[in-house]
Parts: C-alpha cells; structure tokens; sequence
C-alpha cells in the first residue's frame, strides 16, 4: 500500500504537470485544428458519413482549456482514464499498431450522440487494395476451396440445366452464335446450383456429420458380423449382407428388390443335419471317383447311372463356383469404381491447408491489422464444409447410383446361370413398400410435384434413387431391418448392429460429431473474440450463434433416433411428417425447433460468410 502510494505521488504529477496549452490545436500536431469553432456541418448524404471525422468532433467536444490547463469538458463521456497519459498517447482517433502490447486510448460516444453531431447517413464502402486483399485471400484460399469440398457431397437433387442451353452444333455461324449466350447461361444456372448446395450444407452439417458418423459405425459392425463367423450366415446372406453395405444409402425399393435378384442363384444351405450329409455325399463321390480312375479297372465303361450322376453333381458345383465368383467380382468392381479417399478429399485438404499457412504467415507480416485476423477466422469457420466432406467420403456406399443399375440390368438381361434349385429359407412378403412409406419416400404427388421436379431434378437419371446425407444412418437401417424381414434367422445380428448403446452413441457417435462441427464455430468465435476491440461482436456473436443452432440440430436428431426410431422401429427421413397427430404436441414441437435451427442456422452461416462488422 506504501509503496502504491509512493509510486502514484510521483508518477501522477508526471503527467499533469505537463497539460499546460493555450489551444486545443496544439494537440498532437494540430490535428483539431479544423474543429475548433465547434461548427462542424457533417454531411447528411447517404453514403458520405465520415467516422474518423466524427471521432475528432467528440475529441475535440471531450476537452477544454482552463487558464492554459487542459482538463476534460464538463458531462463529457468520450474519454476515459487519466488525462496525462491520454495527451502523451498518440491520437486516439488516428492511432496504429505500434508493436506493444498496451491499447492507447480510446473514444467512447453514444448513438443519440452521434446522431446529433455526426449526422445518420452510413460509409459507402470504398474500394481499396486493403480492402479487395482482405476479401480476396478469403474467397481464393477458403471459399473456392470449399466449393470443392462440397461437390464431393452425394446428394438426392438438382437444380435442372436445359438442354437448350448445350450448343448442338459448334460448326455453323448459327451454333456458334446461339453458344455466345447460352453459355454464360448454362454456367450461370450451374453457379446457382453449387450456391444453393452450399446454403444447404451449412445449416444441416450437424445432422450430416451425425448421420455420416452413424452409417460408418453400421459399416463396421455389419463387417464385424461377417468376420466374426459367430452368426450362421449361408453364402447368400454373406453376399446379401456386403451389397446391404454397399447400397445402404439408396431407397429400398426397387433397389432391395434387386439385390434379392442378384443373390437369388447363390447356394442357400444351412449347416443343417440333411445339408451336411450332402455335403459329405458329395465329398465321398468324389473320393471314389478319383480312386476308381487310378485303379486297373479304370478303363472300363461306366454305367450310365454312375455318368448322370457326376454330371449333375459337377454341373451343379461349376454353377455354383461360377455363381459365387461371379458375385465377388461385381462387389469388387461396386468397391474399386468409387474415388479414392485421397484423391476425392486428399488435394482439397491439401490446398485448404496452404491457405492456412499463408495467412499465418501474412498475419506476421502485418501485425496489428484486423482485416487478416477476421479472414483467418473466416477460414477457421468454413472448416465446416471440409468436415462433412470427409466424413461423407469414408462411407462405404458408394454415390454413383449408374454402377448398380449397370450391375443389375446386365444380370437381368443375362439368362439363368443353372435351373439348379438350392434350398432356401421360406420367403416372406416383402415390406418394401411399407417401410419406404413410414420412410416418407412414398407419398401421393401434388399439383405442384412435377413442376418442382422439373426445375429441381434427381442427380441420376438412373431408376435408384440417393438418400440426402443426413438421412444416410436412417436408410441403411431400413436395409438391416428388410435384411431381418427376409432372413429370420439373421434378425438378432441385425438389431445386434443397430443397438449402438450408450457406450457407442457417447464415446463413438456424439463426441466425433461435437469435435468436428463445434471445433470450426469455437475456434473462429475465440478468434474474432480477441481482435480489437476484444469482445463480442457481429462476427463472434455469429459463430457462437451458428454452433449452438447445430448442437440443437444434433440433439433434435439423437431424440428422433432414440424415440421415433429405436423404440418404434420405424427409420424415416429426417423431414418427413407421417402420420402427425394434432394431439401429439411432442412432435409438432419437435418438427418446429427442426426448421427454427435450420433456419438460424442458414441465416447465421449467410451473416458469417459477408464477415459483418
């Protein structure tokens, strides 16, 4: 306490003694000259609104000379803090970064002040080659390269590009002209399409990283069953299995019904007591035919019993063989004609990275300036678009939908490998439609369906039809639980890999999804929280507004699972409204904090892009 004392006895007179002037022009080099009348007319144009003006009038209002003594005006509340200090501190109004680590002074005014003395016009924005710096390196190195990532989103919809907009022909003086407009059109149209994905991506990535997440554990469990061999699975519900994994993200009919086409001439015998004697029949025929020919009787002439008998047994087996061969070479070629996880995500990631490291580096370079710190927070915030493009691309269904049409309109158009009929499980009535309409995929079309249909198309013209990505866990449950319909003997593998429990849905599912969507919306919100004037702000008020939206997305679309779809079975779409009782207020309140996120979340990701200030 002393030496506080001390220390403010000697220190204080230091600064006061040193406030002797005979004008408030002889301040910091006469730069409130101009306003000393007090006179000062602002402009009242929109657009001509002058903030550096405006903060020398209320310097300038803040202070008065006294008998040659500076001292602050009477009722002023610009200034703030000891007078000294603020008259040996460069101008408030006009300082700069000066390297350390202090603040200089600064001026505080009021709105109803400022309307009074200021004028309420607005800044036109001018034109500079700080300003075009600050949105250009963001644009180039953050949202180009995000562009990338989300064309590597699979999606269901399109917005439709008219054929007459393709020039036909290129090598008459009519084609070519027809091509000056139709073009910029078609690009135009293109350029519309790709922004609006981009709206869409961003309020729904938390659903779309949860649901991404989901399927990628289903993944791993349905191949965990297949390793595991604890379950008795025939050698068509193995290869009915990896096409449920593979086409998990495609509508259930008429994909499912195919499948069941595909694997319908695959053997289907359970290691039963009759299956493995003729198993063991096979096997000793074998042996005896092969002892029979080495013997020195071997050149007599079989009988013709014993030719029709390894004739039907050797053409059953080469039918077989060539069955079973056949099925793993098509899931060979479904696997190997996706992109690789490198090349799809590997050089975006690549690129959006540099554009990290340039920024790093020009922060460096210009310290202080806060234009280069809000585009590094910029960039930090569309990390999210990189996130759900990685998670969409390590799935295992793949997006081209033509490969299985491809697939399945080769094997129909084939004719019947065998006549040979295997004994099989007794078929149950499919409930593809069933569940497709619980699913909210079959609904009666409206007047206005085709007309929608037209303008926003399906991304394939092939007859399979893609699920959104936020609906990707949902629609290979539907696949697990038809799987179960058809064979009732794999019905407790099948909700084995659908019961996640806590562990799976805490320590897998909820804490990936929170790292990889909470991460890009805290990390940009710390860092616009801490530029000048540290504090919340549009941009970090933005950000924190953006994540919470998502994080009631995400808890909007646990609830759904755990409610809806565990307990009632049923996996529809996450947008679909089946069977909505007006009594039922728990859903009715669900659906409409489902679109209050999604909105907040579009308008919050829209205010983040044009960086507000």
């Amino acid at each position: 306490m002393i030496s506080n004392i001390f220390l403010s006895a000697f220190i204080v007179p230091a600064y006061t003694n040193n406030l002797s002037f005979s004008s408030l022009a002889d301040l910091w080099g006469g730069e409130l000259a101009p306003y000393q009348n007090r006179t000062y007319v602002p402009d009242q144009r929109p657009g001509k609104f002058d903030g550096g003006q405006c903060c020398l009038v209320a310097l300038n209002h803040s202070l008065q000379i006294n008998d040659d003594t500076l001292e602050y005006a009477p009722g002023q509340t610009a200034l703030r803090g000891d007078l000294g200090i603020i008259v040996d501190s460069p101008n408030p109004c006009t300082a700069g970064y000066n390297g350390s680590s202090g603040g200089d002074p600064q001026v505080w005014i009021t709105y109803d002040w400022c309307v009074e003395n200021c004028g309420s016009s607005w800044v036109m924005p001018r034109l500079s080659s700080a300003g075009v710096q600050d949105w250009l390196q963001p644009m180039v190195g953050y949202m180009l390269s995000s562009v990338i990532f989300c064309l590597n989103i699979a999606r269901r919809r399109r917005i439709r590009v008219p054929e007459r907009l393709f020039p036909k022909r290129l090598s008459s003086i009519g084609g070519i002209c027809s091509s000056i407009y139709q073009i910029p059109l078609a690009s135009a149209v293109v350029t519309i399409d790709t922004i609006t994905w981009l709206a869409i991506i961003f309020p729904m990535a938390g659903p779309m990283i949860l649901a991404g997440i989901v399927e990628g554990l289903l993944d791993i469990r349905i191949l965990g069953v297949l390793h595991d061999g604890s379950d008795r699975l025939t050698t068509r519900q193995r290869a009915h299995m990896l096409y449920c994994a593979l086409l998990g993200d495609l509508d259930i009919s008429p994909a499912w019904e195919r499948s069941v086409e595909r694997v319908a001439h695959l053997p289907h015998l359970f290691r039963n007591r009759s299956s493995s004697a003729t198993v063991l029949a096979i096997q000793a025929h074998r042996k005896s035919t092969r002892h029979t020919s080495m013997s020195p009787t071997a050149g007599r002439k079989p009988s013709s019993r014993a030719n029709t008998v390894v004739s039907s047994w050797s053409e059953a087996s080469q039918v077989t063989q060539r069955g079973i061969d056949d099925t793993k070479n098509q899931l060979r070629c479904m696997l190997q004609s996706q992109n690789s996880f490198g090349s799809t995500v590997g050089a975006a990631v690549l690129f959006y990275t540099g554009s990290f490291v340039y920024a790093l580096n020009d922060l460096r370079k210009t310290s202080g300036y806060g234009g280069t710190a809000h585009g590094l927070a910029f960039g930090v915030f569309w990390m999210t678009i990189p996130h759900v493009s990685i998670v969409s691309s390590f799935l295992l269904a793949g997006d081209n939908t033509k490969v299985w049409e491809a697939a399945t309109y080769g094997h129909r158009r084939r004719s019947r490998m065998s006549q040979v009929q295997y004994p099989s499980a007794p078929r149950r009535t499919s409930s593809a439609p069933n569940l497709q309409r619980h699913a909210g995929l079959l609904q009666d079309e409206g007047p206005f369906d085709n007309l929608q249909y037209k303008i926003y198309e399906a991304v394939s013209d092939s007859s399979h039809r893609q699920a959104w990505l936020w609906d990707r866990g949902g629609s290979k449950a539907v696949w697990l639980k038809q799987m179960a319909q058809e064979y009732p003997e794999l019905e407790s593998a099948c909700n084995r890999i659908l019961r996640l429990g806590w562990t799976g849905w805490a320590l897998q599912v909820l804490s990936a999804t929170m790292i990889l969507i909470l991460f890009p919306c805290l990390a940009g919100m710390m860092l616009s929280y801490s530029m000048p004037a540290t504090g919340l702000s549009c941009r970090s008020m933005t950000t924190l507004v953006y994540g919470s939206s998502q994080t009631l997305l995400i808890g909007l679309w646990l609830f759904d699972w755990a409610v809806w779809k565990t307990r009632a079975g049923v996996y529809r779409t996450l947008f679909s409204i089946p069977s909505l009782e007006a009594k039922n207020m728990v859903r009715w309140m669900w659906y409409a904090l489902l679109w209050l996120g999604a909105v907040t979340a579009f308008f919050t990701s829209i205010m983040g892009t044009g960086m507000c200030s």
